[in-house]
């Protein structure tokens, strides 16, 4: 969880609401027959995408190949040059200026600057260039392909932000201006979650002057902004577009996945079942996995893993990503003692019934509220299923569990092991 200190207050008074009448750059609203909603019918396209897509990115050169993807041919650009020998030189891309600007921002300054200039870079082309327009057309069409950089960095960059803004204050309901758009087969809309990013406000005009004569305006429960699942933050401090007061939601990724194992090691041996702490350093070595090509310094050093019998490559890169943090061990020496000493206990079978979205559901109101009745609230506790019917109890069991609460940290859950001893004699 990131330190109050470095969280921000999503109270916006100090941003106009009438819009400027001369204000004549194209607004990130103003897209014909935009419909972001993504529905069930749809969510196999999803899959695939992401299976192909996001796999095929190279992890260097972050700045230069998103203004390859981005930038218009006006200024040299080469369409053919998959080398990025586009040179990021400030006078021709007057953009950098922006970027080192809002930088320095003072809400950035206030989260620690956890931002790269490629996220900044992300947000600023969605919310105040040309390219907009075609990206979000190219992302409904399910087309993601031609853009696996903006929209990479855009989620990546939407992310940071959602966790360093105190959400859990807001009360704010937000609107969508959709032109031209007319839903149908609502039942069918996966709710909370869409093809594309979406831009919103909390000032219903702005809505009502982007959905025009026809259209509809999406309207989101400040539960929207709360919910930890669906990724959101204010971008009004990057936008050029201040009378927009915009909140940005993030796309799906409805195939993202953690290796059972990695939650497995956190919880046990680096946090000592501390699941706030775990969550945090999952969180800190999914951005550190991205930055400086750590997946291909990897590949070079697989070798010394081998060697050493640690056969999951997910692990080791963990492990290298821990020996960074705390060097007191070696990558190959925290590998060994999780692969070979300690064992890990998740399978390939496992992992495969997590990616297929296998479920079973077990209610523990009456088990936590005759506990501790005003520590816990109503809620379900998903658990991967083993078996049709029923689990097998292991030790993978308990990590499982961590999976869940790993992504769901408004549970208080403080003791897994009576948790544990509920599932043993009652399933």
């Amino acid at each position: 969880m990131v330190p109050y200190k470095r969280t921000i207050d999503i109270q916006r008074n100090n941003l106009p609401k009438s819009v400027p009448f001369q204000d004549t750059v194209i607004s990130s609203y103003q897209k014909t027959k935009f419909n972001p909603l993504l529905y069930e019918c749809d969510l196999h396209k999803l899959k695939i995408i992401e299976d192909t897509v996001h796999v095929k990115m190279t992890k260097n050169n972050h700045l230069q190949k998103l203004l390859h993807e981005s930038i218009k041919k006006q200024i040299n650009y080469n369409e053919k040059d998959e080398n990025g020998e586009l040179i990021l030189n400030d006078k021709i891309l007057t953009i950098l200026n922006e970027l080192k600007i809002l930088y320095h921002d003072n809400i950035h300054k206030q989260m620690g600057y956890p931002l790269q200039l490629w996220n900044i870079c992300a947000i600023l082309l969605y919310c105040g260039k040309s390219c907009n327009e075609k990206f979000s057309y190219d992302q409904i069409k399910f087309r993601h392909h031609k853009w696996p950089y903006l929209d990479f960095y855009l989620q990546e960059a939407v992310k940071i932000l959602h966790s360093h803004e105190r959400r859990e204050e807001s009360e704010m309901e937000l609107y969508c201006g959709l032109k031209g758009v007319r839903l149908e087969n609502i039942k069918e809309i996966k709710a909370g979650f869409f093809i594309s990013h979406v831009s919103t406000s909390d000032d219903i005009q702005v809505a009502q002057i982007y959905r025009s004569d026809q259209g509809c305006i999406l309207h989101f429960h400040p539960s929207m902004r709360r919910s930890l699942q669906i990724d959101s933050c204010d971008v009004s401090w990057i936008s050029p577009f201040k009378h927009e007061r915009e909140i940005l939601f993030a796309s799906a990724m409805w195939n993202y996945f953690i290796d059972f194992n990695i939650i497995y090691v956190s919880l046990h041996f680096c946090c000592e079942g501390n699941i706030y702490e775990t969550r945090e350093l999952l969180f800190e070595y999914e951005k550190w996995k991205f930055r400086d090509s750590n997946e291909q310094k990897y590949k070079k050093r697989i070798n010394e893993f081998l060697e050493r019998r640690c056969c999951n490559h997910n692990i080791n890169l963990f492990c290298i990503f821990l020996s960074e943090a705390y060097k007191e061990r070696t990558a190959v020496e925290i590998a060994t003692a999780n692969t070979v000493n300690n064992g890990l206990p998740f399978i390939k079978k496992d992992h495969e019934i997590g990616k297929k979205k296998k479920y079973f559901i077990k209610k523990f109101n009456t088990m936590l509220h005759k506990n501790q009745p005003e520590r816990y609230q109503t809620f379900n506790i998903t658990i991967l299923q083993y078996g049709k019917n029923k689990l097998k109890f292991d030790r993978r069991h308990l990590s499982v569990i961590a999976v869940v609460i790993v992504h769901h940290p408004t549970l208080y859950v403080k003791n897994l092991h009576s948790i544990n001893n509920h599932f043993k004699t009652n399933v």
